[in-house]
């Protein structure tokens, strides 16, 4: 199963990032503006699976709010 989870870098994100790191047919799409913290979230999860399949993506999800053009190709 594909997921994507922002805000991964910490809390609630970071947590249920590793809970769906434990399975390895899951590809996790980790989110968030800390790129050290989901460096730090991918090492975590491969030492819960070393199969686990995390993609971290450094990207502040606000600048898509703020563009209203990226929004319409969104859309």
């Amino acid at each position: 199963m594909n997921i994507i989870v922002t805000g991964a870098s910490q809390g609630i994100g970071y947590e249920i990032s590793k809970i769906f790191a434990g399975k390895s047919e899951n590809t996790i799409i980790a989110v968030s503006r800390n790129e050290n913290q989901l460096k730090e979230l991918e090492s975590k999860c491969r030492e819960i699976s070393p199969q686990s399949k995390l993609v971290p993506v450094p990207f502040d999800l606000e600048k898509i709010i703020s563009d209203q053009e990226n929004i319409k190709g969104i859309i």
